[in-house]
C-alpha cells in the first residue's frame, strides 16, 4: 500500500500558484486568460477585419462603385448562407459539452449530420437566388466555387474544441493566415485586370476552405486529450438540434438585421448605393470586432457560470458590459471628427462625400452594439435560446420597417438610420431579458 502523502496541497485563492485543472475540463476564468483570450482573438479576428476591409480598398480603387455593391451583396447573402450551415451548432456544442464534457464526441456526430442537410438547403438557396440577379450568372464558375465553400464547413465543426479550452492561439493565427491568403488572391485578381465581383469573392471561398481543412486537422489531438479524461458518453444529448436551431436561427436573424442595410440598399436604390455604402459598413464592422473577441472568450465561462452560480453569473455579466461602455464612448468621441478624411483618402472622393454622414450615425450606434452584445451573450449562455430569438425576431422587424421606410428617400444615410434604431431595440430588449435571468 502506498502510504506517501501527495506532495502538493490545494492552492489558496490568494496563492500564486497556477491554479490544478483537469485536461478535459474548462479552466478557470482567471484575468490572465482573459487578457490571453482577448489578446488572441484580436489578432486573429481584427487581421481577419483587417484583411476584408483591405478587399475593399482594393476593389473600390479596382472596379466601379456598381461591381462593388454587388460584390458587398453576395458577400453578405454567402455570409448568411454560412450561419444556415452552422444552424447554431457550434455556440450548441460550446455550451452542452462546457456543461457536460463526456458528451463532446456524440453531440459532434449529431452536430455533423445537422450540417450536412443544412449545407444541401444553403447550396439551394444560393443557385436559386442567382438565377433572379441580372449581375451574375447561375453559370458563372466563380459562383460555384463559392458554394463548394459552403459544404468545407462541416470540417470546421471540430472547431468547438478550441473554445472549450479556452485556447484561441491556433484559431486566431489560422484566420490570420486564411485571411492574408484571400487578400493575396483578390490582389492577384485585382493586377490581372479581373472586372467580374464573383471571382473576387471566390478568392476568399478558396481561402477559407483550407481554413477549414486546418481546423479540422488541428482540433484532432485536443479533441483525442478531451475525449480520453472525460470519456464518450452520449446521456443529455437530447434535444441538441432543437437547440441548435433555436441559436441558429437566433444567429442568423441578428447577421440578417446585421446585413439587411447593404441588401436592402442593392434592392431598393440600386448596386451603386450599395457599392458606396460598403466601406462604411466594413469600417463599422470592423469596430465590432471588440466586443466580439470578449463575448467569445467569455461564453464558455458564463455558460459554466450559469450553470452552477447565478449571482456571479450576472455579476460577471455587469461588469462585462460596465467596461465595454467605457471602452467604446471614448472610443466613438475620438473617431467621429476623422470620418470624412479616412473615407475620402483611403476609398475616394466620391465615398468621401455621399458615406461620411452614414458613418457617422454607424460610430453612434457602436456606442448601443457593445454593451447589448454582452446581454444577448449572456442569455444564449444561460441556455435561453429562445429569448434570444425573440429579441432578434423584434429587431429583425424594426430594421426591416427603419430600411423600407428611409432607404428608397435617404439611400445610404437611411440605411444607417435604420441600424442605429435596430441597435436600440435589441439594446433594451437584451438588457432586461438578460436582468431576469433565473
Amino acid at each position: 500500500m502506498n502510504s506517501r502523502k501527495p506532495s502538493a496541497q490545494p492552492c489558496k485563492p490568494s496563492s500564486l500558484a497556477p491554479l490544478v485543472e483537469s485536461e478535459g475540463a474548462v479552466p478557470q476564468a482567471t484575468p490572465r486568460r482573459y487578457f490571453s483570450g482577448v489578446a488572441f482573438q484580436l489578432v486573429g479576428r481584427g487581421g481577419q477585419a483587417l484583411a476584408a476591409l483591405g478587399v475593399i480598398v482594393l476593389l473600390a480603387r479596382t472596379l466601379g462603385i456598381e461591381a462593388v455593391g454587388v460584390f458587398a451583396s453576395w458577400e453578405a447573402i454567402f455570409t448568411l448562407l454560412d450561419i444556415v450551415v452552422d444552424g447554431g451548432t457550434g455556440n450548441a456544442l460550446v455550451r452542452r459539452a462546457g456543461a457536460k464534457p463526456s458528451t463532446l464526441r456524440s453531440l459532434l456526430a449529431r452536430a455533423t449530420r445537422f450540417r450536412v442537410m443544412a449545407t444541401l438547403l444553403a447550396s439551394s438557396i444560393a443557385i436559386g437566388i442567382s438565377l433572379f440577379d441580372p449581375r451574375v450568372r447561375a453559370t458563372d464558375p466563380a459562383l460555384w466555387v463559392c458554394v463548394i465553400g459552403l459544404w468545407t464547413h462541416l470540417l470546421g465543426t471540430r472547431a468547438c474544441v478550441f473554445a472549450l479550452k479556452l485556447n484561441f492561439r491556433f484559431p486566431s493565427g489560422l484566420r490570420i493566415a486564411t485571411a492574408v491568403l484571400g487578400f493575396f488572391g483578390v490582389l492577384a485578381l485585382s493586377i490581372y485586370g479581373c472586372t467580374n465581383p464573383m471571382a473576387y469573392l471566390s478568392a476568399i471561398a478558396v481561402s477559407r476552405m483550407l481554413g477549414n481543412l486546418a481546423i479540422w486537422l488541428g482540433a484532432r489531438p485536443l479533441l483525442k486529450s478531451w475525449t480520453e479524461h472525460n470519456g464518450d458518453k452520449n446521456d443529455g444529448i437530447d434535444g441538441f438540434e432543437k437547440e441548435a436551431i433555436a441559436l441558429g436561427a437566433g444567429w442568423l436573424v441578428r447577421e440578417a438585421y446585421g446585413r439587411l442595410d447593404i441588401l436592402a440598399l442593392r434592392a431598393l436604390a440600386g448596386p451603386a448605393a450599395a457599392g458606396i455604402y460598403a466601406p462604411v459598413r466594413k469600417t463599422f464592422t470592423l469596430a465590432l470586432q471588440i466586443p466580439a473577441f470578449v463575448t467569445n472568450v467569455a461564453m464558455p465561462v458564463l455558460s459554466s457560470q450559469a450553470e452552477h452560480s447565478l449571482p456571479d453569473f450576472h455579476q460577471h455579466v455587469r461588469k462585462l458590459a460596465k467596461n465595454l461602455t467605457w471602452l467604446v464612448v471614448p472610443l466613438a468621441a475620438l473617431s467621429a471628427p476623422f470620418a470624412y478624411i479616412y473615407l475620402d483618402l483611403v476609398f475616394g472622393s466620391e465615398y468621401g462625400a455621399r458615406g461620411v454622414t452614414a458613418l457617422w450615425i454607424l460610430i453612434g450606434t457602436s456606442v448601443l452594439v457593445f454593451p447589448g452584445s454582452v446581454f444577448t451573450t449572456a442569455i444564449i449562455a444561460r441556455g435561453r435560446a429562445g429569448t434570444a430569438l425573440g429579441i432578434s425576431l423584434f429587431a429583425l422587424g424594426a430594421c426591416i420597417v427603419g430600411n423600407w421606410i428611409w432607404v428608397p428617400s435617404l439611400q445610404v444615410t437611411g440605411a444607417a438610420v435604420a441600424r442605429l434604431i435596430t441597435e436600440g431595440v435589441a439594446l433594451v430588449g437584451a438588457a432586461w431579458c438578460s436582468a431576469r435571468l433565473r
